[in-house]
């Protein structure tokens, strides 16, 4: 039997676009953040989670709840993946990349189209932001 995955991500927007990371050896980009440890509760994640992947540091009051999605993980057939994003209003840090992560991109709409996303943020995250006038 296969466990359904939850995730804390980070949405992060600046001068109109979107922040998205990919990990060493993997294609697709996706929101920055990653799966919920033990009991801790998803903010918990996502402050420790964007401190591993961007060297960011965020407390409470740094970020709001942007929404709670569910599809299947891009890479495991069959896993329902479950994802709370929150908007990150200020943040602390240098934000690159570290740990796991190789890379990382801004997205907007003149390259979303040729930016290989995860499904979350490719049909639900991204034209929420653009809907919202956050991305253009």
């Amino acid at each position: 039997m296969t466990m359904d995955i939850y995730k804390a991500a980070g949405v992060i927007v600046q001068n109109k676009q979107l922040l998205v990371a990919r990990s060493k050896g993997k294609t697709h980009f996706f929101a920055p953040g990653g799966k919920i440890e033990g009991d801790e509760t998803f903010e918990e994640a996502l402050i420790r989670e964007l401190k591993e992947e961007l060297k960011m540091d965020i407390k409470a009051g740094d970020y709001e709840l942007f929404g709670s999605f569910d599809a299947e993980a891009d890479d495991k057939p069959g896993v329902q993946l479950h994802m709370t994003t929150f908007l990150i209003k200020r943040y602390d840090g240098i934000l690159e990349p570290d740990n796991e992560i190789e890379e990382l991109c801004w997205v907007d709409t003149k390259n979303m189209d040729v930016i290989p996303m995860g499904s979350i943020f490719k049909h639900e995250v991204l034209p929420r932001l653009i809907a919202r006038g956050l991305v253009s």
